[in-house]
């Protein structure tokens, strides 16, 4: 038996006795359907207003959205609109509902969404409809058959000027005429005679078959054939006179049309025969004449490749592009016009010279034969004039060939053999990829060019201990995977996260937060938009250790030679720190670390031995405390939170006779090193005596008195202290040592060891 007949049979026979035993019997009356309450139901308040959310309508009174699957969304909202202007009881049903009620036979007690009453909506409220809205509702009643009174005398006909105009019977007003956009501009000033065109193809198809019912609209089709020209140009003539019009493309024509006499310009085989209308058929009209006579086309050819400018190139261009009825054979002057680049010798050449088009993905190097240099218009002129296309495939793998025979320099060969390893549909083609392994254009380690095939692998360790020393391998530029491969600004000693290969989207970090984790997290490649970063959920706000770890990688790496790069780094991660939410770690951290850069000294120092602002009369404190970089001003705010002075007060100077002293008394110290400190405590204590500010107790004042309140005498204060001062004399030997020293070494004589102990009490000040 089937499995799904099976479960079937499982559900029947074991499931649904279980769940019939468990059901309350004494619900199952009120699941019974109520048919007779139905009338009721209709009859009351029961359907919601769609434009009120709390208000309750009977089925009789409501307006129900009745579209078919087919009308566009846009339509409907508009149609939905004008109801809720017009304060319709419009209500929306589900489809079941719906169903429903149309099963009961009760949608006759209410009414429903009809062309008939959306064009009487429209008459009269029009003005409060907006132009889309309007050309929305233009394209509802014109789907619903060709019934003339939905749009007579109502305000939606589109103008050419903007605004709408009113669909009136023929003979009831001004015509409206129907022409394409070429046309409509050889009549200024006329634009709310003419039909808008930049409507959808919906409406301008509705429109269309609108004016064909000839006797129902004033709205009609341009008749080139009759006096319908002739008619709007006297119009144009008349509204405009001599009064200098904006300049346009056919003003020219024009112009030279209004100066030729009636009788010639109004003339059927004059006008649009021997003059030519500015359109595409009359323009290939004129082309096709002078290309018939032989002397007259060449002197034509002749005189625009020499003259031409490269906007008239890019006019004939697009004209060629654009014409539809173009037939070269017919029309051979514009194959010898010199309208596009010759991608090999960097001249102008026309299709009959050059007849093949280049790809869209050019190479960085000219091709070995003549190819045309096309993009946009172009490349459709040149194929409508008969050109043929080349692919990028077939470039290459001449290209590839040409090199093997030394036909290209050797900077041209790595230029392009660059481009051919970084596009993915090249490296696909197995034929030119055997063609690229036989290049000599690799550089080893050492310099030398090889050939792919002749060269291993640098990324395998078995490998490299395999051929120890030897010249095997391609420098780093061509065994770098791109994945690792840095930007300019990035040092070249500082490494990426590289391992491993491969991570989720949720473990990287955005491109642009390269310099803030590089070294600490993997990034993802430039160019990603932030939309397909948001959905691959790419850490967008970085953890802070992960920035911490970062500055310690960049400190433990710092290279001299790459100052510039470091810095930056040093000082995107200190921004990104200060604006940092967790600032008590960071503080923390900062506070213990040797993270700040002395350029000077070449090291790192911690932030509290910086001061931030200089003031006139600072001393130089270095090697102890150092001036904080003009470059990290902005971030000095992080470093006053993490100990650093505001200035270099007299505290900060003891601080640093601080560590002088313990310097000397705990290290040993060099003989220039002395010399400077000495130097440095000198300086130091000349400042300190100038800032210091003595007070004088008053001479009525009893000195015991003063000094019982606290008083300092003068001989005290200037003794204050002297008892750590190193004066370079006296016992600096334990006693028991030094008699140790002098009877294990050459006291032998029995009067040294007394002579010593002498010594030692007079210079310990005792009296005889």
């Amino acid at each position: 038996m089937e499995p799904s007949l099976v479960w079937n049979r499982l559900l029947v026979t074991e499931l649904l006795p279980l769940a019939l035993a468990g059901y309350d019997e004494s619900g199952l009356p009120m699941a019974t359907p109520r048919t007779n309450s139905v009338p009721d139901l209709v009859q009351g308040h029961s359907l919601p207003h769609v434009s009120a959310s709390d208000a309750w309508i009977p089925l009789s009174k409501a307006v129900l959205q009745k579209f078919s699957s087919s009308t566009d969304p846009d339509v409907v909202q508009a149609v939905i609109n004008i109801y809720i202007i017009n304060r319709e009881s419009l209500v929306q049903l589900p489809s079941h509902v719906m169903s429903g009620l149309e099963q009961l036979r009760l949608l006759n007690s209410a009414q429903t969404i009809t062309p008939h009453h959306v064009s009487e909506l429209i008459l009269t409220c029009h003005q409060q409809l907006g132009d889309t809205e309007k050309l929305l509702l233009l394209q509802y009643l014109c789907s619903h058959g060709n019934e003339v009174q939905l749009l007579l005398d109502r305000c939606l006909l589109p103008l050419q000027n903007g605004s709408f105009g009113v669909f009136r019977r023929r003979g009831g007003g001004d015509e409206v005429f129907w022409c394409e956009d070429q046309m409509q501009e050889l009549f200024p000033g006329l634009e709310n005679m003419m039909c808008r065109s930049s409507v959808s193809v919906t409406v301008k198809d509705h429109l269309k078959r609108w004016q064909s019912h000839v006797g129902h609209f004033s709205l009609r089709v341009l008749d080139k054939t009759s006096g319908d020209v002739a008619r709007l140009m006297e119009s144009v003539q008349k509204r405009h006179g001599h009064s200098s019009l904006t300049p346009r493309s056919q003003e020219s024509w024009m112009r030279h049309r209004f100066s030729l006499p009636s009788y010639v310009s109004d003339h059927k085989q004059i006008l649009g025969g021997l003059v030519q209308y500015p359109t595409t058929r009359g323009i290939l009209a004129a082309l096709e004449k002078v290309s018939g006579d032989p002397v007259r086309g060449e002197k034509a050819d002749r005189d625009f490749n020499t003259s031409s400018t490269e906007a008239e190139r890019e006019s004939i261009r697009k004209f060629i592009a654009n014409a539809e009825q173009l037939d070269p054979q017919r029309v051979s002057i514009l194959t010898d016009l010199q309208l596009f680049t010759d991608m090999k010798r960097k001249q102008l050449v026309s299709v009959r010279q050059v007849n093949t088009i280049g790809p869209r993905d050019l190479p960085p190097v000219p091709p070995p034969w003549s190819l045309l240099r096309c993009d946009g218009s172009a490349r459709f002129a040149a194929l409508k004039l008969g050109a043929s296309e080349v692919s990028l495939n077939t470039i290459a793998e001449k290209i590839l060939k040409s090199i093997q025979e030394n036909g290209y320099s050797s900077s041209d060969t790595k230029n392009f053999m660059v481009y051919f390893l970084n596009n993915y549909e090249l490296m696909a083609n197995k034929s030119l990829t055997d063609l690229a392994r036989n290049i000599q254009f690799v550089p080893s380690s050492s310099g030398h060019l090889y050939k792919p095939r002749d060269l291993y692998d640098a990324q395998n360790g078995v490998l490299r201990e395999l051929f120890l020393r030897e010249d095997m391998f391609p420098c780093d530029e061509f065994s770098q995977p791109k994945d690792r491969q840095k930007p300019s600004d990035y040092p070249k000693t500082l490494p990426l996260r590289s391992y491993p290969a491969i991570v989720c989207p949720c473990e990287m970090a955005l491109y642009t937060d390269l310099m803030y984790c590089g070294s600490t997290r993997a990034v993802t490649r430039p160019g990603m938009p932030e939309g397909v970063a948001k959905r691959l959920t790419v850490v967008r706000e970085l953890p802070p250790q992960d920035v911490i770890s970062h500055l310690q990688t960049a400190i433990s790496h710092y290279n001299i030679k790459e100052s510039h790069q470091y810095k930056l780094i040093f000082h995107r991660v200190f921004e990104w720190l200060n604006s940092c939410k967790s600032t008590k770690d960071v503080s923390q951290f900062l506070k213990e670390t040797d993270c700040v850069l002395v350029e000077s000294e070449g090291r790192f120092c911690r932030p509290k031995q910086f001061w931030v602002n200089k003031r006139y009369g600072d001393i130089d404190l270095r090697p102890y405390r150092f001036l904080l970089p003009s470059d990290m001003s902005s971030v000095s705010d992080l470093f006053l939170r993490c100990g650093s002075c505001q200035y270099q007060d007299d505290q900060l100077l003891q601080e640093v006779l601080s560590e002088v002293k313990k310097n000397h008394e705990t290290g040993t110290v060099s003989k220039s090193g002395y010399t400077r400190d000495m130097r440095l405590v000198k300086v130091i204590l000349y400042v300190l005596k100038e800032n210091e500010e003595i007070v004088f107790v008053h001479t009525e004042i009893d000195a015991d008195t003063a000094v019982r309140l606290g008083a300092v005498k003068m001989k005290d204060r200037a003794l204050t202290g002297i008892e750590n001062l190193d004066f370079g004399y006296g016992q600096h030997e334990e006693l028991t040592d030094r008699l140790h020293n002098l009877l294990k070494d050459s006291y032998t004589d029995g009067f040294s060891v007394p002579k010593e102990l002498i010594q030692n009490a007079d210079d310990a000040g005792a009296t005889e």
